[in-house]
C-alpha cells in the first residue's frame, strides 16, 4: 500500500510549537526583555524569578530601591538576600543587559566571518547559591519543582523583608475551612493563610465533551490499527469550574469531634 504525505510527515511535538521552532523570530531588546541562562536544570528558579519580577509591588521593593539596598549592605554582599534579590531585579529590568547589536559590529563580523559571542541572558549563579544554600533540594542540580522554590522564595521575602513593606503581601491570602460533625451537627472553623491556590482539574466540567470522546475513539482505533494517530485534542475546562472544585464540601473520614470527644464522620 502507498504511504500518504500524512504518514511521513514528522509529526511537531507540543514543545516545538511552544517554542515557536522553524519560525523567525524579531529578537527583542531594552528593559524587562533579558533572559537567563539556564546552570543546569535551573529552570524551576528562572521561571519564578521571571515571573516574581513582573509585578509591580517586588519592582518597586527591590529595584526602586536599589541604592539604599546597595549603601546598606554588608561587607559580604554574598551573603545579603536583599542585595542578590536587587542584583537580580536590576539585571532582568534595566535593559542593560539586553541591548541590540550595533550596525557596525554586525558588518564588521559578516567581514571577518566571526561568530562572536550572542547575548543569553544574565546567569543568576550567585542568586542561586545564596537562595539555595539552607535547603537540602534546591543546593543540588537536580530537577525541582517551581511551586516549592515559589514557597521557599516567598519564606526568604518575609524574614528578610525591608522594614514594613512586604511585596510577598501581594499573594497571600486567608482560607478558611467549615467542618460539621455528621452526627452532632456542630461546625469547627479553622483559618489559615496561603501564597498560591492549588486547584483540581474538573474533567467533568469539559465544554468539549463531545469532541474528546470521538477523538478517544479515533485515537484507539488507529493504534489498533497502526495508524497515524489523530491530532491530540485537549479537554476546556472553564477556570470557574476549577475555582468552583475547590470549594465544593469533602467527606472528612475519622474527623475528631469536640462534641462528642470522639472520632466521627465530618464534612
Amino acid at each position: 500500500n502507498g504511504l500518504r504525505d500524512n504518514d511521513i510527515k514528522p509529526r511537531v511535538s507540543e514543545w516545538e510549537v511552544i517554542q515557536e521552532t522553524g519560525t523567525k523570530l524579531k529578537p527583542m531588546y531594552g528593559p524587562g526583555y533579558t533572559g537567563l541562562k539556564n546552570l543546569g536544570n535551573s529552570c524551576y528558579l528562572s521561571s519564578v524569578m521571571q515571573a516574581i519580577f513582573s509585578i509591580p509591588e517586588f519592582q518597586r521593593a527591590y529595584v526602586g530601591n536599589l541604592p539604599r539596598i546597595f549603601d546598606y549592605s554588608p561587607l559580604d554582599p554574598t551573603q545579603d538576600f536583599n542585595t542578590q534579590m536587587t542584583k537580580l531585579g536590576h539585571g532582568l529590568l534595566s535593559g542593560q543587559y539586553s541591548k541590540p547589536p550595533v550596525k557596525s559590529e554586525l558588518i564588521e563580523q559578516v567581514m571577518k566571518e566571526e561568530q562572536k559571542p550572542q547575548q543569553n541572558g544574565i546567569s543568576p549563579r550567585m542568586f542561586k547559591a545564596f537562595v539555595s544554600k539552607s535547603h537540602p533540594e534546591f543546593s543540588s542540580n537536580r530537577q525541582q519543582d517551581a511551586q516549592e522554590f515559589f514557597l521557599h522564595l516567598v519564606n526568604l521575602v518575609e524574614r528578610n523583608r525591608i522594614g514594613s513593606e512586604n511585596p510577598s503581601d501581594v499573594f497571600r491570602f486567608l482560607v478558611e475551612e467549615r467542618i460539621q460533625c455528621c452526627q452532632t451537627r456542630k461546625v469547627r472553623y479553622t483559618e489559615r493563610v496561603d501564597y498560591l491556590m492549588q486547584l483540581p482539574v474538573a474533567m467533568e466540567a469539559a465544554t468539549n465533551k463531545d469532541e474528546l470522546i470521538a477523538y478517544e475513539l479515533t485515537r484507539r482505533e488507529a493504534e489498533a490499527n497502526r495508524r497515524p494517530l489523530p491530532e491530540l485534542v485537549r479537554a476546556k475546562i472553564p477556570f470557574s469550574a476549577c475555582l468552583q472544585a475547590f470549594s465544593e464540601p469533602e467527606n472528612v473520614d475519622d474527623f475528631w469531634s469536640s462534641a462528642l470527644q470522639a472520632k466521627s464522620a465530618g464534612v
